[in-house]
């Protein structure tokens, strides 16, 4: 009898556990160090996938809150039928503090094999053809039998610190991309975002700060002689987008961009509105409706709100404070203010004719979104930043473009 009630509390407590303890869960929120991953928790709307942060199929998508040495490191939605991520999702702090890790083997997710006891991702096995999820052995000689190589949803790139640059190698993150899209115009524009994230997305503590959802759209031809090695889908498009707090500006600001995952020759991914984004997605899920960011903030790059002021209108910054009053009586009375503001009222009065107002507003000049960051903190990280990643591309460009 005892030993049936030790039984008993035991699976009590095990109930009792917090979901952190959790690495495959049913909903992001479930985990708050998973939330913070999405701007202000919410995560996208993918119809037919993932609407109001429930997942519509339970049994082939599912929720990963990506954890590496007991630290939370990013978010990944991924499809065990199509053995490929949906989208990962992270925080852009920084570039990176170290080089790109050597010799970092690939992970995989336990918990997608039905280990629910491992919370943490591990080494693959290379041993084992997973059943739910894409092995290592998928992406043997995947170069000359597809042109395909591993690419990164969550860039090692992009990540601030050595462990969280681990973390982006487990297969959850990766999907077959195009050899010359990986080390192209996608590699590219994740330089140029990171560069860019680091002038135009600082918080008002002064630090770098940005939410970035980055994911692939797989291919329709969804035949297994088509797949690689005949079991993971190579997606069509590949999309990314972020949206962060301008304190220059004082209000949010948002990117997008995407490319066809096919060959390419000196190609270059534009920056485009989550709006145009949102155009390139919807035909892809079922009525449509996609959504990466919360419907509150921008989906434009940059608001474009225009305001119309009269050429006429002079400001002097010079000019005293002190309102000055001229009469001259063989014209009309006019009243002149030339305050030091950029506001410049103006009366006149015709005695012959009807009085008119004419009040003529001069905005205050909108910061340009590449202004220079607020310490020179950002200054030393962009600085530093692009010598660092050359010499990381150059010196692990056959381990990019060959596994």
């Amino acid at each position: 009898m005892m030993g049936v009630l030790n039984h008993l509390s035991t699976l009590l407590l095990l109930s009792l556990l917090p979901p952190a303890l959790s690495h495959v869960v049913e909903k992001f929120s479930d985990v708050p160090q998973c939330k913070n991953f999405f701007m202000k928790g919410t995560t996208p709307n993918l119809p037919g996938i993932l609407v109001d942060g429930t997942v519509q199929n339970q049994n082939r998508y599912k929720l990963i809150c990506q954890k590496h040495k007991n630290i939370y490191r990013f978010a990944t939605l991924y499809d065990t039928t199509k053995r490929i991520p949906v989208f990962s999702a992270y925080t852009f702090t920084g570039p990176p503090t170290d080089c790109r890790p050597k010799h970092q083997p690939w992970m995989i997710e336990p918990q997608l094999n039905g280990e629910t006891n491992s919370p943490e991702m591990q080494k693959d096995s290379k041993e084992i053809e997973y059943q739910k999820q894409a092995g290592d052995n998928d992406y043997n000689n995947s170069i000359p039998i597809k042109g395909v190589n591993r690419g990164h949803l969550f860039p090692c790139s992009h990540a601030h610190d050595l462990d969280t640059q681990k973390s982006t190698f487990t297969l959850t993150n990766i999907v077959p991309q195009v050899v010359s899209f990986n080390g192209g115009s996608w590699r590219e524009m994740e330089e140029n975002v990171s560069i860019k994230l680091m002038t135009d997305c600082i918080n008002n503590n002064g630090n770098t700060e940005a939410y970035v959802v980055t994911g692939a759209v797989p291919s329709k031809n969804n035949t297994l002689k088509n797949a690689l090695n005949n079991r993971v889908n190579i997606p069509d498009l590949m999309w990314t987008a972020y949206c962060c707090y301008n304190n220059n500006l004082k209000q949010w600001v948002a990117q997008a961009h995407w490319g066809e995952n096919q060959k390419e020759d000196n190609k270059t991914l534009p920056s485009n509105t989550l709006a145009d984004l949102y155009d390139i997605l919807n035909p892809n899920y079922p009525g449509g409706g996609v959504q990466v960011f919360p419907e509150q903030y921008p989906i434009s790059l940059y608001p474009t709100t225009t305001t119309t002021t009269n050429p006429t209108t002079t400001t002097n910054p010079t000019t005293a404070t002190t309102p000055t009053t001229t009469t001259n009586p063989t014209t009309n009375p006019t009243t002149t203010t030339n305050p030091t503001t950029a506001t410049t009222p103006t009366t006149t009065t015709n005695p012959t004719t009807n009085p008119t107002t004419t009040t003529t507003t001069n905005p205050t000049t909108t910061p340009n979104p590449t202004t220079t960051p607020n310490s020179w903190k950002n200054y030393l990280e962009i600085i530093l930043f692009i010598p660092r990643n050359l010499y990381n591309y150059m010196r692990n460009s056959f381990g990019r473009f060959f596994g």
